[in-house]
């Protein structure tokens, strides 16, 4: 009910001027996706991811993200790269190392001072040591692609949005509180507030949550291992298990969203040989989508975080290449990497709340203890 308030509220709040700020931000990142397919990179939809989420309307913010993501993919990508080479073929070292880089990226983001740099490091080199468990090639193509692929988005959409900051002005306070956008990008209270204690808890949860999805996307020899671990790492520093219920479900009705609406593109406009009548048209739709989904990535906190994720699962689905396709598959391994991640870390935060509240002798409070 309140998700479905809240969407009705962005729906209500456009103005004009929003309108236009996301349809220009709706054109960055299918340009994003398009250069990134001109450039023969093996993910574009990663360049259209990148752009969304740096799209910020203040141009200093937008800037300091842009440079947050820059410099954690860079790093993470190398250090994931290095652990790959470092251990080998051994199961338990891939499982290890998942731990540590996970663990010691959101460590970080509660204590340093560029805290989506580090989890975006972490969540890089988990990517790249997911790949590798697969096959050392996978790392090598995670490790140069994806860098790549966020560089394109990051300077896209950063001319996009200066450009349309000089041409339609600043957007409006509505427009600019974006919340979407910045989730994620922060720990789940400020340094001063918490123990290192806490800090420890909070980074260790989620990083054997980590472990234990790479454990079962390995043995089971399931393709959403990425995503599950990506998925863990973003619901990581939520607060009370309360707030993490919420975002787990939005993550969830999302990515189910992002998935229906790319499924619709799909089997609409999915001929490759269709020629450039169906391009054109593959185009039209994905900046219409995309900006569909752009208004309630602005809209309220309600509603931002499941248009986040909604416009992610499109973009995976529909930006394999800048051409028009049928196939789903990349759809049905973000669900079940979305699906993995979520159920895991949640049964995990669930069990040590109440393993620690009877410890304190108290009854589940369904928080943080």
């Amino acid at each position: 009910m309140r998700i479905r308030v809240a969407i009705g509220a962005a729906i209500a709040a456009l103005d004009r001027a929003q309108f236009a700020h996301t349809f220009w931000m709706a054109a960055g990142i299918a340009c994003s996706v398009w250069i990134a397919d001109l450039s023969g990179l093996d993910g574009p939809y990663w360049a259209g991811i990148t752009a969304m989420v740096v799209a910020l309307p203040d141009r200093r913010s937008m800037l300091l993200k842009c440079g947050h993501r820059l410099a954690g993919t860079y790093v993470g990508a190398a250090i994931g790269l290095a652990l790959v080479k470092l251990v080998g073929g051994s199961l338990v070292l891939f499982c290890a190392a998942t731990f540590v880089v996970v663990f010691v990226g959101l460590w970080m983001t509660q204590v340093a001072s560029w805290p989506y740099a580090w989890r975006i490091g972490s969540i890089t080199s988990a990517m790249v040591l997911t790949g590798g468990a697969v096959a050392p090639e996978h790392a090598h193509v995670i490790a140069v692609f994806r860098p790549a692929e966020v560089t394109i988005g990051v300077v896209t959409m950063a001319l996009f949005q200066l450009a349309a900051v000089s041409v339609l002005g600043a957007p409006t306070v509505a427009a600019a509180a974006a919340p979407a956008a910045s989730a994620g990008s922060a720990a789940s209270g400020s340094p001063a507030t918490i123990t290192n204690i806490e800090r420890f808890r909070n980074a260790c949860s989620p990083a054997f949550a980590a472990c234990v999805t790479f454990l079962l996307c390995r043995v089971f020899e399931l393709p959403g291992g990425a995503q599950s671990v990506i998925s863990v790492c973003a619901l990581a520093l939520t607060g009370p298990l309360e707030k993490v219920e919420r975002k787990a479900a939005q993550r969830l009705l999302g990515a189910a969203l992002g998935a229906v609406a790319g499924l619709a593109v799909a089997l609409g406009l999915g001929f490759e040989h269709a020629g450039v009548a169906a391009t054109v048209t593959y185009w039209a739709v994905m900046v219409a989508v995309a900006w569909c989904l752009s208004v309630l990535n602005r809209g309220p906190a309600d509603c931002a975080y499941l248009g986040l994720q909604a416009e992610i699962t499109f973009l995976v689905v529909c930006a394999q290449t800048s051409k028009p396709s049928a196939s789903f598959e990349s759809g049905f391994t973000r669900l079940e990497g979305v699906l993995i991640g979520v159920a895991v870390f949640y049964a995990i935060e669930a069990l040590l709340n109440i393993i620690v509240a009877r410890l304190h002798k108290s009854p589940t409070a369904g928080g943080r203890v």
